[in-house]
C-alpha cells in the first residue's frame, strides 16, 4: 500500500495503488476522477505566480542586497514557502538562488562597464564581501576570473589609438637610441 502522507490524499493513494495493480489507463482515470490533478494544477499556477513575484522583487532591488526576509515581506509568503518554491522550481536552495542572481548582475556589470571600476568595487556593490569566495564562485560559474571578464570588456571599449604615419612607436624610438 502507498503511504497517503507522502503522496497526498488517501484517494490519491488508492488511485496510485490501483494504478500499479489495474494498469496504466485505469489508474489514470481514477486519478482524474478524484480531482487531485486539478488541485495540483492550481498549486502549480500559484507557485508560478509566486516565483514570478520573487524574481520581480529581486530584479527591482537596485542595491542587489535583498535577502530572504525582504523577499518574504515583499511576496507576502512565509520563509518556508519561499524556500520550498525556489527548491522545486530552481533545484537549489533559496540562498544559492539569490547568490547566483547577484553573481549574474556582477557579470553583467563587468561585461558592460559604464565607467572605470574595479572588480572589488563591483563585487562589494552587489553584496559580495568575501572576495576570495566571490572569485572562486565566479570562476566556477563562468569559467574565468572576474578580472578576466572585465579585462575583455574594457579591451573592447578601449581601442588602440590610431597610428599616424608620422608618429614613432616606443619600441622603434628605443631601438633607434640603442643604435645611435
Amino acid at each position: 500500500m502507498v503511504d497517503a502522507g507522502r503522496w497526498g490524499t488517501a484517494a490519491n493513494s488508492r488511485a496510485l495503488t490501483d494504478f500499479a495493480g489495474d494498469g496504466i489507463i485505469t489508474g489514470i482515470v481514477k486519478l482524474l476522477d478524484t480531482g487531485d490533478l486539478k488541485i495540483d494544477h492550481l498549486a502549480h499556477r500559484l507557485q508560478t505566480a509566486s516565483m514570478r513575484r520573487i524574481d520581480q522583487l529581486i530584479d527591482e532591488d537596485s542595491d542587489c542586497l535583498i535577502g530572504l526576509q525582504e523577499l518574504c515581506e515583499g511576496a507576502r509568503l512565509s520563509l518556508r514557502t519561499i524556500r520550498s518554491i525556489i527548491r522545486r522550481r530552481m533545484g537549489m536552495t533559496a540562498h544559492s538562488y539569490l547568490q547566483r542572481r547577484r553573481l549574474s548582475r556582477v557579470r553583467q556589470a563587468l561585461l558592460t562597464p559604464r565607467e572605470i571600476r574595479t572588480v572589488t568595487s563591483i563585487a562589494m556593490d552587489h553584496g559580495f564581501t568575501h572576495l576570495g569566495r566571490f572569485s572562486a564562485f565566479y570562476r566556477q560559474m563562468y569559467g574565468e576570473l572576474p578580472s578576466e571578464t572585465l579585462r575583455k570588456a574594457t579591451g573592447r571599449l578601449i581601442s588602440s589609438p590610431p597610428h599616424d604615419k608620422g608618429c614613432v612607436s616606443r619600441t622603434s624610438s628605443a631601438e633607434s637610441m640603442k643604435t645611435s
